[in-house]
């Protein structure tokens, strides 16, 4: 990830607008075929992660198809990076 930014068109209510995914994301892993990415999502700047996949193999010249990928949610995490099953209700 050596660009400064990494801008998307995301689709919105009110048409597509920029975003800058760099920003969103926090880590950015390949393990052999296996990419693991840990990204920032809330109310205004989330983005869908098969997105930025599409993207990153854009950039690197390489054809994406969507039914060769599967995209899992591993954990949700609060804002301090702590896993929300870790969090207690009061």
């Amino acid at each position: 990830m050596l660009q400064d930014k990494i801008i998307l068109q995301k689709k919105t209510k009110t048409g597509m607008r920029d975003v800058d995914v760099k920003a969103l994301l926090i880590q950015l892993t390949q393990n052999g075929p296996f990419v693991n990415m840990v990204m920032k999502t809330g109310s205004q700047d989330s983005i869908k992660p098969e997105l930025v996949f599409a993207d990153i193999m854009a950039f690197n010249s390489l054809e994406y198809r969507r039914d060769d990928v599967s995209i899992c949610r591993e954990e949700l995490y609060g804002p301090d990076m702590i896993p929300l099953i870790d969090y207690q209700v009061i």
